[in-house]
């Protein structure tokens, strides 16, 4: 069986050169035919990210590093609005290719699969800080909203691993203030209180999966959160306080004509 899988990636390299070699990343087609290709790519990417220390995963490891990983680049840079599109929780119906979705999987599985995937791009940089900052909001409220409190243990390793706070174990480029933006950008003004809430569920999240999440950092969230609800109320006392002195103001204008009729 082993042997079986090994071939099957060995085998899978001519695909990948027909790709790579009839598609330019500028190229621009139906976008349904192109996100499936990508899909499949990410999906191939996925599944060959632990290569066999032989001749066969020195040639997978050669065209992964050479000639998919520059391309696959090239494309976020020139179709950056679809390949969101195929790394959402949701993706559209014709990226679903592969793996969970033909399966009868349950949402834990379908998340952490996607999740995984997700990961196995970032130590390459293809994953870039403007990619990470957009989709994992929708990531977390996905998990939030559709993963049972007693199946996000299943999601701990792979969490570790993305937020490593070791930046020599961490897979991606990113900077650890980088990496948490999505949930500090959240409280800074005007940031009202149900936003600033969603975000501390965000933060429970990982905290229940113990997550380690600086200090400094926390306490520098609070007090942005703080500073934002306070702005926010002073705006809306001197909003009312302007509201009520041009009431009053037109009750006595229409009393002094009334007083001069």
């Amino acid at each position: 069986s082993l042997d079986i899988d090994v071939g099957r990636k060995l085998l899978s390299r001519y695909g990948i050169y027909l790709i790579l070699g009839l598609i330019e990343p500028t190229s621009y087609g139906p976008p349904e035919i192109f996100g499936r290709l990508l899909s499949m790519l990410f999906l191939w990417f996925h599944s060959t990210v632990r290569l066999p220390g032989n001749e066969i995963g020195s040639v997978l490891g050669k065209l992964k590093s050479e000639y998919v990983i520059p391309w696959l680049k090239s494309v976020v840079k020139e179709h950056y609005e679809l390949v969101i599109a195929l790394l959402l929780p949701h993706p559209i119906e014709y990226a679903k290719v592969g793996g969970v979705w033909e399966t009868m999987a349950n949402r834990t599985s379908q998340v952490s699969e996607c999740l995984n995937k997700l990961y196995d791009l970032m130590p390459d940089g293809i994953i870039t800080y403007e990619i990470w900052d957009y989709i994992m909001p929708y990531w977390m409220e996905a998990i939030r909203l559709e993963v049972p409190e007693n199946d996000l243990t299943d999601l701990n390793l792979l969490f570790r691993k993305m937020f490593d706070p070791d930046p020599d174990m961490s897979p991606s480029s990113l900077t650890r203030d980088q990496l948490y933006n999505f949930i500090t950008d959240r409280f800074q003004s005007p940031a009202p209180a149900s936003v600033q809430e969603q975000a501390l569920q965000w933060l429970q999240i990982l905290c229940l999966i113990d997550i380690y999440i600086p200090v400094p950092l926390l306490v520098q969230i609070f007090i942005t959160g703080i500073n934002s609800l306070q702005k926010l109320e002073s705006r809306a006392q001197r909003r009312e306080h302007y509201t009520m002195a041009g009431s009053s103001s037109n009750e006595q204008s229409i009393d002094n004509g009334l007083n001069l009729m």
